[in-house]
């Protein structure tokens, strides 16, 4: 291992719990409370674990235009955008999969929700000392199941060729979403955006080869640097996720093999996750254990990320510490670089969380 990074992201009810801020419809919706709400929880991090290279003491205006990732996605298509408890959402199953057929790759500029992120663009660019990173795309796969429900999963199986169809169109309303996003904020297309992937989590590695490594291939090639998002056991898919071109990044959930995962995948960047609940139930000794392990595991991974996302309000402070002084620690002993990033690999800001 030449590179470790620790990457800790909380979920909004830690912010609310500790800090007090509060992630209503005016969050998602206004784009001056995002920034001044964002600040104020990199501020808060500072304050609590700025010797552990968390948050940002004096942090830089920032707007993250759009919603969650798959909304920014499936909304162009139908459904009801809902707000609960800090979360934006939308009933799954909304879209009739008979109207699949007659599905067509939007407009983004003209198509909502996007129609309200090009109003949040203008507000936010009356600030010129601001930040502005793009709506982000999700997965093909968690979209669709998002928009058509169980029904897609069946389709996989009864309608292959409509599962298909859906799967293409997803596949290039992402490579256009990302397209006019990038030109509009950073005035040219960048490279990296997740592919998704956590629900691959529960298919067989047959239909993940069929109907998702060809699209996946077809999205990172176009931009390059993509990461394959995983959260969960995914020993199943490393093969798949090895045939993925254009992929750089690939997040392992906790449960996977990694020595397996060593193997197969050596030569990409790994991004392994610790188990939430259990990080923040689990002794600081116990802790320590887990990451040791995860970290021998990837030894001869040259570039490794090990991840701790969206971290309950019960994470004890002493499991935060525990989490990156052991990771700082193996890091010394064996002569690897290590970070607790504030800035992703493209040298953009990092916000809290990911809504």
């Amino acid at each position: 291992m030449e590179r470790l990074e620790v990457d800790i992201t909380f979920s909004p009810g830690y912010y609310t719990q500790r800090f007090g801020l509060r992630y209503q419809e005016d969050y998602f919706d206004n784009p001056i409370v995002r920034c001044e709400t964002d600040r104020r929880a990199r501020r808060g991090l500072f304050e609590l674990f700025g010797d552990l290279g968390l948050g940002q003491e004096n942090p830089q205006p920032v707007v993250r235009l759009g919603w969650d990732d798959a909304l920014n996605i499936t909304l162009m298509f139908g459904g009801e955008l809902q707000v609960t408890s800090g979360i934006t959402w939308v009933t799954p199953g909304f879209l009739d999969l008979a109207e699949v057929d007659s599905l067509c790759v939007p407009d983004i500029a003209t198509t909502w929700p996007h129609t309200r992120f090009q109003e949040h663009y203008e507000q936010a660019a009356t600030n010129s000392d601001w930040t502005m990173l793009p709506p982000k795309p999700h997965g093909i796969l968690e979209s669709a199941v998002e928009m058509c429900g169980e029904g897609f999963l069946s389709d996989l199986l009864t309608n292959p060729a409509r599962a298909q169809r859906l799967l293409d169109i997803l596949t290039e309303t992402v490579i256009v979403m990302k397209t006019f996003w990038d030109e509009k904020v950073f005035g040219s297309v960048r490279p990296g955006l997740s592919l998704g992937a956590c629900s691959t989590t529960m298919l067989s590695a047959e239909v993940v080869a069929r109907f998702l490594v060809p699209r996946y291939s077809k999205i990172a090639s176009h931009f390059g640097d993509a990461f394959i998002c995983s959260c969960g056991p995914s020993t199943q898919n490393l093969e798949n996720f090895a045939q993925v071109e254009g992929a750089r990044y690939v997040r392992l959930g906790w449960g996977t093999d990694l020595g397996k995962a060593a193997r197969i995948l050596q030569g990409l960047h790994l991004k392994p996750s610790l188990d939430v609940a259990r990080t923040a139930h689990v002794t600081p000794d116990e802790l320590k254990g887990d990451v040791t392990y995860v970290l021998n595991a990837l030894t001869h991974i040259d570039e490794v990320s090990l991840l701790l996302i969206n971290a309950s309000q019960e994470m004890p402070d002493e499991n935060v510490r525990c989490l990156v002084e052991t990771a700082r620690e193996y890091a010394r002993r064996n002569g690897v670089m290590v970070s607790v990033p504030c800035a992703d690999e493209k040298g953009r800001p990092v916000l809290p969380w990911c809504y």
